[in-house]
């Protein structure tokens, strides 16, 4: 049951991000490396094409220029 409850979940959160890319013609994701962004990145194209999206990264202390 709780497969299925996370499922839904799932799904209501992918739809949510769907309507909220829509009103967007182009759009920039702030890209760390994790799963959470890496996943609206992927979306994030899939959606309005990958020409309309562009990745945002920043060196910082925890990562660094050469990490790119």
């Amino acid at each position: 049951m709780a497969i299925a409850h996370n499922a839904g979940v799932l799904a209501e959160k992918k739809h949510s991000l769907l309507q909220y890319l829509g009103r967007f013609d182009k759009v920039g994701v702030a890209l760390s490396g994790g799963c959470d962004s890496s996943f609206v990145l992927a979306f994030s194209c899939h959606v309005l094409g990958k020409d309309n999206v562009i990745a945002v990264t920043a060196a910082t202390r925890l990562q660094l220029a050469n990490d790119f």
